[in-house]
């Protein structure tokens, strides 16, 4: 039942062999002739400082040099590789191998997402004869609202709470901070921003992506005026308790705390409301990914590979853990 595919050949250091070429994904492995970076979170970059050979998108880089600070060498893509939107953040990428004696397809997603986001380009969705995918959230029983309701409801919840107080957003720095700003930027609603989730957004603007915030290292008259009254904060998300505090010191206001992450279908962030703002698909976005890819042999990709692939097998995928093909067998023989 669990035919590899004849140009993958999958063995125990993770990388994709084809027509020439050793490819790492997202990670550090020695002998890759070419190291894929999808984008720009850090739990992607394990090859960004030491690769001679990074293939990743423009907005990739500019992400990596201008605000991680990390200078990288990007190649031209090989004749045989294209990269296509992942839909996930800014210049987030999925890549596609073409085996150019057999005609087969490959397609690796990175983390990625069938929703819309305000902040980069939505994914593209191409066939492959097989496709490896992201494992983020493996748990049929987690599934994700329409954007457009979890957009709302971050909307009507903020401009509720700003009539009391201090609005205070926990998130990432760099791609839910973006689409956050965007989203209170349609209620007319001005954030102010760390110095960090300033830095990430000047690439995004950059790139043309509209944000309107304000911010400490831009004009401070725009900053001193929204503090002259209720405002929106965003923030780093293990800074919000701290500062929460602080904020209720300084301006003796009510502060009113949140987040929005897929995550929180998962965790409990101790904040006063938590909003599944995923960047991820979910599982039933996952079969959708891969019906609309026509693949007859999926891979699953990170941290919980083995417990996706067990549950697309039960969804009768033909479905395997992407690592290492015998580590991968094995783990068949476990369940």
């Amino acid at each position: 039942m669990y035919k590899i595919v004849s140009f993958v050949i999958l063995t125990g250091d993770w990388m994709i062999h084809s027509n020439g070429l050793a490819l790492s994904l997202d990670r550090k492995e020695k002998g890759a002739t070419a190291d894929f970076i999808s984008h720009a979170h850090t739990d992607h970059i394990a090859s960004a400082k030491s690769s001679k050979n990074v293939i990743a998108s423009k907005e990739t880089v500019e992400l990596l040099e201008e605000f991680r600070g990390i200078s990288i060498n990007q190649v031209q893509l090989p004749r045989s590789v294209k990269l296509l939107d992942a839909g996930h953040m800014l210049g987030s990428k999925q890549i596609a191998i073409e085996d150019e004696n057999k005609g087969e397809r490959i397609i690796y997603t990175g983390d990625f997402q069938l929703q819309e986001s305000r902040a980069c380009s939505r994914i593209e969705l191409e066939s492959a004869d097989t496709v490896i995918v992201d494992s983020t959230y493996f748990d049929p029983d987690i599934k994700f609202d329409p954007r457009e309701e979890t957009e709302s409801a971050i909307q009507f919840w903020t401009e509720l709470k700003l009539m009391s107080g201090i609005v205070l957003f926990g998130t990432y720095s760099v791609g839910k901070a973006q689409e956050l700003i965007a989203i209170l930027n349609e209620q007319g609603i001005v954030p102010l921003a760390s110095k960090k989730i300033s830095a990430a957004s000047e690439v995004y603007i950059k790139n043309g992506v509209k944000l309107d915030y304000a911010s400490t290292t831009h004009n401070r008259d725009d900053y001193d005026q929204l503090i002259g009254g209720n405002f929106v904060g965003i923030v780093e998300n293990n800074s919000v308790r701290s500062i929460s505090a602080r904020l209720n010191s300084n301006y003796r206001k009510q502060v009113f705390t949140a987040v929005a992450t897929g995550m929180s279908t998962m965790m409990n962030f101790n904040t006063d409301v938590q909003f599944a703002l995923s960047d991820h698909a979910d599982f039933s976005q996952v079969m959708e990914y891969i019906n609309s890819a026509g693949a007859k042999h999926v891979f699953t990709y990170g941290q919980n590979a083995a417990l996706l692939a067990g549950n697309l097998r039960k969804a009768s995928y033909n479905a395997l853990p992407y690592m290492g093909i015998e580590t991968a067998l094995n783990q068949l023989v476990k369940e």
